[in-house]
């Protein structure tokens, strides 16, 4: 098993929760995913030993554990909140997704003139509670960026990141089901 010697940063960035993109202006970050796609099945089976499973989605990867400790309740909450999210950010713009660049004052702006988006981004449940609408949406936009999902430009302009793939792909994951005798018809 050959280790390219990045795999101390590999790990350092990945084990935060982190995702790498392909498609990052940080150079570091592009790097170092041409170096896990050079090297994805050593990589993989180095992780492994550690409990850590390395995992590729369209242009990002990224890094998961076994489930531990976690109540069913806990991990709902999460996804409804990821939901949440991606509710308003999909309201913002339906195509909202990787390579789409933007500013904070544009969707502030469109916020202001639509008042479903207000509302929606009104009823994220972020903290402190009370925060006005405008800081809720510095704390999304912090909160992406910092999930790395997005990045920001020196001009205060973002860029949606091919991380944001994974939000998307949860929502694919949903499968609801009817039965009959419950069906609105």
């Amino acid at each position: 098993m050959r280790i390219p010697p990045q795999t101390s940063d590999i790990f350092t960035f990945l084990s935060k929760g982190h995702f790498i993109s392909l498609n990052s202006k940080d150079p570091m970050q592009t790097h170092l995913y041409e170096v896990i796609s050079s090297h994805e099945g050593s990589l993989r089976d180095y992780f492994a030993v550690i409990d850590l499973h390395l995992h590729r989605g369209n242009g990002y990867y990224y890094f998961s554990r076994p489930e531990r400790g976690e109540s069913l309740e806990e991990r709902m909450e999460k996804v409804m909140r990821q939901l949440d999210l991606l509710s308003f950010l999909l309201a913002y713009n339906p195509r909202f997704g990787p390579g789409l660049g933007f500013s904070a004052k544009e969707v502030w702006e469109q916020c202001q003139r639509k008042p479903d988006l207000m509302k929606r981004l009104d009823k994220l449940s972020l903290r402190p509670a009370g925060a006005s609408s405008e800081e809720k949406l510095r704390q999304v936009l912090r909160l992406l960026e910092k999930d790395t999902f997005l990045e920001a430009d020196t001009d205060g302009h973002y860029r949606v990141l091919s991380a944001f793939d994974y939000l998307l792909q949860l929502i694919d994951r949903i499968e609801l089901r009817y039965d009959q005798q419950y069906s609105l018809s």
